[in-house]
């Protein structure tokens, strides 16, 4: 007889139930990362959005002053046009600033010189904004107007609003 032993085959390499186990946690892992990354974009995006309603809120405060400083420079009061706006107002123009009431009007980034501009009939290349800005004025002391800016707008599904306030001073 044979004396010999038959040597026993080891099993080297993963059963199904290992494999099923890994594939799950490095799933699981992916997952994580993706909603990470996700998480991490949106709220860049968020981010953005923010910073551009605060510098549109900060160019609304620049345009009331541009016509406190036109009024002295035209010799008239120092806040001519400027205390009607007490119910909220819309400007957008640097050249010739005009306040008009307050109508709720979207911004349009304008095709020809890439402004953010209240456009009544846009062009092809005009492309509407999430932004709109309401400027309220009013005048607590005689030499003294306290501005506020608001800017609204909508950002996955949710209403959003910066607010920004400054007080101007007659110049005397």
């Amino acid at each position: 007889m044979f004396n010999s032993k038959i040597p026993k085959i080891k099993n080297k390499g993963f059963t199904l139930l290992e494999m099923l186990i890994a594939v799950t946690v490095i799933a699981v892992g992916l997952i994580g990362v993706h909603t990470a990354l996700a998480r991490a974009v949106n709220q860049a995006i968020e981010v953005r959005k923010r910073f551009i309603a605060i510098y549109l809120g900060q160019e609304g405060i620049e345009l009331i002053k541009n016509i406190r400083d036109g009024n002295w420079i035209e010799g008239v009061a120092w806040d001519d046009g400027l205390i009607s706006c007490s119910s909220g107002c819309e400007t957008d123009n640097f050249d010739h600033p005009t306040l008009t009431s307050y109508a709720e009007k979207y911004f349009y980034i304008d095709d020809a010189d890439d402004f953010y501009k209240y456009i009544d009939s846009p062009g092809a290349g005009d492309v509407k904004t999430l932004y709109q800005r309401k400027i309220t004025i009013t005048e607590p002391e005689t030499y003294k107007l306290d501005i506020k800016v608001e800017l609204f707008w909508k950002f996955n599904g949710e209403d959003k609003t910066i607010e920004v306030d400054q007080n101007i001073y007659k110049w005397r």
